[in-house]
């Protein structure tokens, strides 16, 4: 009886596989130096070079990286050759990114691949601009902050200076800008950073002499004290000449006019412009046009008024958020208030911490919630234990369907958290407290609106008609009822393995072997290709020796033993690689057809990511107060 077909398409070669760090020969290391040396010197800049299934940090930096992560210098090479490096394996890698980029370093990292003969730069990220390593960085762990750039310059209002603010948080698509009149400390524009939880700061370095040396010494202490990474950029960065004609393609609507609070403060809109210019919104923005109509960005003037004032040294006085030195999680308010079940929540609980409101009204209306849900123990069981836990990362994965650059398994996890809005928003109305309509109206009708026959309920049929279900979770395919090409194609597919689990039977019973035993049927990868053939062991290859070379084509010999085909099966083999190449093609295609139309929901998302992101830190805080010792006032 043939064997079961194996389930894996022949192009299916696995791109994270680890591969064996070589050391590089003299000839290789010396042809390398001489590109390396045209690349500038910046202690700042971390480069890698991928050498496909690992990557080499070379110079000043592979000793970095040896001392930092490797804690020992034995592991740099070519010393002697005058350009030391350092060969890093991917999950080290990963390990080093997220150091260099989420840890608070000042650094910029770039990747290199190869380009014939020489190397291109491929990829390059810093604190404020992580999307180019996304895959990388979050791959084992939450997105646990929001990246937000700044940009930074100055002017003179009626001889007194005044500086420029403009931000933009990519995760939750907004926009801001505002200016403020310095004083002597510079307290105003510290609490500005500390507010906006800024990683990065653009700055006009030719706006600096508008600043006297005392302003200028503050200034760098105020950067070094918030923990910021600065990078200097000339005058022309920051001009607002094209700033109206770039928002129109971001902002929601293109309706750049109902702006002018933002674009009559000249300071504020060179701050502005200055920041969408570095930043990768426009970049974005183009990659998501086509489908989608408008922007997806929020544009606001800030009011640092809004906000309680804290600046750094305050903020670690009061130990608002976790340091490193911290003995445990609850030695900052961040620890001890934060039980959220879910990445973004724990985002949107920092981003509080960092803004706690001034105004009465709003305060009142988070108590009530919070009130609500601390008298409910059971809504509170409910939301948190049943639909909150395990909750995916619905703002990540919205911005990566924003981009177009999902993939079907995350797709299908969106899918998940949309068949879960019915039932909180069901637990939500069970309440029956003082503020049990508060909760309806705030939270239960939006829910059941965004989940509607016209929004999220369509997004769910679109992901059942396309993703084959029978298949999760061990692969995401698009079905092949979605298309009846790709139907044709699997059908062809099937018959050829069935066709060639016969042509493997009997070769089993031509050699007198049991297949899937003494021989069986496998793949073999050459030239980043992968083909149908059989094996045997040494032991059984000595054994049918004289019909093996008699009868059949040996492939390669190895310790695990000797691979082999015949003309039928190799025939069969070539078959089937071409029909998995079509197949595998159409389902590039219509994956991309998928995507494209799950990104016009995107706007609904975000309003569910901010919905859901705000109910989990409230339902963190009613636990807080709950499980507290004493009770909080």
């Amino acid at each position: 009886m043939p064997p079961k077909p194996a389930d894996v398409d022949m192009d299916e070669e696995d791109a994270n596989v680890d591969v064996a760090p070589k050391d590089l020969d003299d000839k290789s290391l010396r042809a390398f130096t001489g590109f390396f040396k045209t690349l500038s010197e910046d202690p700042h800049i971390i480069r890698f070079f991928d050498r496909k299934g690992y990557y080499s940090v070379h110079g000043a930096a592979a000793t970095l990286i040896a001392r930092q992560f490797y804690r020992t210098t034995a592991v740099v090479r070519g010393s002697e050759s005058g350009l030391p490096y350092v060969n890093v394996n991917r999950a080290m890698f990963e390990t080093i990114l997220r150091e260099l980029l989420l840890g608070g370093t000042a650094h910029v990292v770039e990747l290199y691949e190869a380009a014939g003969t020489g190397w291109k730069l491929a990829r390059s990220a810093t604190p404020g601009k992580l999307s180019a390593f996304d895959e990388e960085l979050y791959r084992s762990a939450e997105m646990a902050e929001v990246p937000v750039v700044a940009a930074l310059t100055f002017a003179c209002s009626e001889g007194q200076p005044q500086a420029g603010v403009g931000y933009v948080e990519p995760a939750c698509c907004r926009l801001g800008a505002c200016e403020l009149l310095l004083d002597d400390s510079l307290s105003g524009l510290e609490a500005v950073l500390v507010q906006l939880g800024a990683r990065e700061v653009v700055l006009n370095k030719d706006s600096l002499s508008l600043l006297d040396a005392g302003q200028r010494s503050r200034l760098n202490g105020l950067l070094e004290s918030v923990g910021l990474m600065v990078t200097e950029r000339p005058a022309g960065l920051f001009s607002a000449k094209h700033l109206e004609a770039d928002l129109a393609k971001i902002i929601k609507g293109g309706a750049v006019e109902q702006h002018g609070d933002v674009l009559e403060r000249r300071t504020a809109s060179a701050a502005l412009a200055a920041v969408v210019s570095y930043s990768e919104v426009m970049a974005e923005a183009a990659a998501a046009s086509g489908g989608c109509s408008g922007g997806r960005y929020s544009l606001s003037l800030y009011n640092p008024g809004c906000y309680m004032r804290l600046d750094a040294t305050a903020q670690r006085a009061l130990n608002v958020l976790p340091t490193r030195q911290d003995a445990n999680a609850t030695f900052s308010l961040y620890g001890l208030l934060n039980r959220c079940r879910t990445a973004m929540g724990k985002r949107r609980l920092k981003s509080w911490l960092k803004q706690p409101l001034v105004d009465l009204a709003a305060i009142r209306e988070r108590h009530d919630v919070v009130e609500a849900l601390l008298a409910d123990g059971e809504l509170r069981g409910r939301l948190r234990d049943q639909q909150f836990r395990g909750l995916p990362d619905v703002e990540r994965l919205t911005r990566k369907l924003q981009s177009r650059r999902i993939s079907l398994a995350e797709l299908h996890q969106l899918y998940r958290a949309s068949a879960r809005l019915p039932l909180v928003e069901e637990a939500v109305r069970c309440h029956e407290g003082q503020h049990a309509a508060k909760l309806v109206e705030r939270y239960a009708d939006p829910l059941a609106q965004h989940h509607d026959s016209e929004h999220l309920q369509r997004f769910e049929e679109l992901l059942e008609a396309a993703l084959d279900l029978e298949r999760l979770p061990e692969e995401y395919l698009i079905s092949p009822s979605y298309d009846s090409r790709l139907g044709e194609l699997a059908e062809a597919k099937a018959a050829l393995e069935e066709e060639i689990g016969g042509l493997a039977q009997s070769a089993a019973d031509d050699l007198g072997l049991i297949l899937d035993k003494s021989i069986k049927l496998e793949w073999h990868r050459a030239a980043n290709t992968r083909t149908r053939c059989l094996r045997i062991t040494q032991k059984e290859e000595k054994n049918v020796r004289g019909k093996l070379q008699a009868k059949y084509v040996i492939i390669e010999t190895r310790k695990d033993g000797t691979k082999f085909t015949n003309r039928a099966l190799r025939d069969a083999a070539e078959r089937l690689n071409a029909a998995s190449g079509q197949y595998l093609a159409l389902q590039g295609e219509l994956v991309e057809q998928v995507v494209s139309v799950a990104s016009t929901f995107v706007e609904v998302w975000e309003a569910v990511g901010a919905l859901l992101a705000e109910m989990d830190v409230l339902l963190a805080f009613a636990e807080a107060a709950a499980v507290a010792p004493v009770p909080y006032v």
